[in-house]
């Protein structure tokens, strides 16, 4: 999944899937992610289809990291912040 967001607060998102199972991550991104979710909302709803759809029985920091982008508006910079699992 990807998530992105504006940094004035004005939530934008976009969910995706690729890969070997992604008709099954659709399937799921589909019913659980929504516009408007907050960043711990939408993290745990890519942890919840990464833990349904990966070849693992926990997801672990190394074998997941998490990120988000925000962007200046005015100067148009980006900034990533990391996600703890």
């Amino acid at each position: 999944p990807r998530y992105f967001t504006s940094v004035n607060d004005v939530i934008v998102s976009q969910a995706a899937a690729i890969g070997a199972s992604h008709q099954a991550a659709r399937s799921m991104l589909k019913t659980d992610f929504t516009e408007g979710l907050s960043i711990d909302e939408a993290k745990s709803v890519a942890c919840k289809v990464l833990q349904k759809t990966m070849d693992c029985v926990n997801l672990t920091s190394d074998k997941v990291e998490m990120f988000y982008l925000t962007r200046n508006k005015d100067t148009g910079e980006v900034f990533t912040q990391t996600l703890s699992l």
